[in-house]
This record gives structure tokens, sequence and C-alpha cells, in this order.
């Protein structure tokens, strides 16, 4: 079966929009799920990998990946997401910018609750939600851990 262009997925994706978005399918890790039988990872960010722990603030582990793809699925669960694609990475998904019916930016979200951190590729695209994640002690900014590129060069 041939793959639908980035150009097909943005005209299936406007009509979405203008129906008022579309639920998520499937979440696999803490930023990457299907919407509209498309895999989508999320632009700017990078979350912690389901197989990666990190420490809490006694220095006990605890499954931050887990804990990743849990919160992107409880927050998207049953939501209307209106996802803009900006390009297509090395793994044929697409990354986008995608936000909820209520107007809460997905990708902001995790790295605001510490659960993914701004992509080092795309550092302005969440600089001031990781600046407050770090301020605030959330999710694994309250303790150590190894980023999650750092982590996927040792998995």
């Amino acid at each position: 079966m041939r793959r639908p262009s980035i150009q097909t997925w943005l005209v299936a994706a406007a009509v979405a929009l203008a129906s008022g978005g579309v639920a998520a399918a499937q979440v696999f890790d803490g930023d990457t799920f299907e919407l509209e039988g498309q895999e989508v990872r999320l632009f700017g960010v990078d979350a912690f990998e389901l197989s990666q722990s990190c420490l809490d603030r006694r220095g006990e582990p605890w499954r931050c990946g887990v804990a990743a793809k849990a919160a992107l699925a409880e927050r998207v669960h049953g939501q209307s997401l209106s996802c803009v694609t900006l390009e297509e990475d090395r793994d044929g998904r697409y990354l986008a910018r995608c936000t909820l019916a209520d107007g809460t930016d997905v990708g902001g979200y995790l790295v605001e609750n510490g659960l993914a951190l701004a992509d080092p590729d795309q550092p302005d695209a969440y600089a001031e939600e990781q600046a407050s994640a770090r301020r605030s002690g959330a999710g694994a900014w309250a303790g150590t851990f190894m980023p999650p590129w750092r982590f996927r060069e040792f998995d």
C-alpha cells in the first residue's frame, strides 16, 4: 500500500481541523502516536524512552519513560487533536505540533511537566516550558536523569 505524502496528509488534517480535530488512535511512547492512520511524533520534544528510568529526589528509580507514555495517553484520550505537520523524520514519521481543543499544546504540556525535554535539534521550540519545569522540579527535574538522546546511545 502506498503511503500518502505529507501534502495529502495535510489536506486530510485540514479537513479534520475544519470538523473540530480528530482523536489519537494509539499512543506508542511519550512523544509518538497514531493519528488518522499516520504515525506522528511531536515536534520539538524528546520524551524519555519506554525502557528508561530516572531517579527521584530520594535517589529511587522510577520509570520515567513509561510515565511519559502514560501522561500522553491520559492527556489525549478522548480529546480532539489538531496537528500541523512541519516535516517528516528519518523514520518516516510526521513531525507535528499538536494542540487539544482547549488550546493545550501537547508537546509543551509534556515538557512543562518534566516528562519530555526540549529537542536539542529544536532548542527554542519549548525553551520556556523546560525552564519552568526545571525551576519547579517537575517530573524528572525533581531528581536526576540522562537526556533521552544520550540514553539511546547506550540502549
